[in-house]
């Protein structure tokens, strides 16, 4: 055996000898990824990824399939009733509810409502695009998204998302709004009334 060799063995047998003999420090727990923060670029203050998110609330996160197949009802309005909540005083009433691509399926009866006992909670319903690249689709008699029967409509704004009723009932549609300063934008309606707008204040088509 050449003498390189030799010395290569010595050297790597030392190197191994010292990490079995060299005791290590005592190991530190991770941090969780809840409770991680870190500060975004050029901002003082230090977040969590988990509160990051909740900044939008997106309906894929409450179980929404939107692959044109699946009932999204529970899911969508599970997300809506979140928003409009104020989880238990862990956040303001009110917010944005995100819609991914997709083909969201209401199932023939049912419909979303946008609706509570709080004035003040005002939501905003937005998805990735329009002409069909995110869209609603039912079969409700009456309007596939409104307050529903709570005393106030909380639709702030609705943008990105078609919505089709399918019904063909006199009388039913797509949108019923009746609050305050709402908008609707880039969103294609169909049903046999596209919007209604009764008792609503200050409404827009942008």
């Amino acid at each position: 055996m050449s003498p390189q060799i030799i010395r290569r063995r010595v050297l790597l047998g030392g190197a191994a000898s010292a990490l079995t003999f060299t005791p290590s420090r005592a190991a530190q727990a991770d941090t969780t990824f809840e409770n991680f923060g870190f500060a975004a670029t050029g901002a003082p203050t230090a977040r969590t990824m988990p509160d990051r998110l909740a900044d939008v609330i997106n309906v894929k996160d409450w179980g929404a399939k939107g692959d044109g197949a699946n009932d999204d009802t529970a899911a969508i309005q599970n997300a809506i009733n979140y928003c409009i909540s104020t989880a238990n005083g862990t956040k303001q009433p009110g917010g944005k509810v995100f819609f991914p691509a997709g083909r969201y399926i209401i199932p023939a009866g049912s419909y979303l409502y946008v609706g509570s006992s709080n004035p003040n909670a005002r939501v905003i319903l937005q998805g990735s695009g329009q002409q069909f690249g995110c869209s609603i689709f039912g079969n409700y008699n009456g309007f596939l998204i409104s307050q529903g029967t709570q005393p106030y409509d909380n639709l702030q704004c609705f943008e990105g998302i078609d919505v089709i009723n399918g019904n063909t009932t006199p009388g039913s549609g797509a949108i019923k709004v009746t609050g305050t300063a709402v908008g609707i934008r880039n969103a294609q309606l169909q049903g046999m009334t596209q919007i209604r707008k009764l008792r609503a204040v200050q409404f827009r088509i942008l």
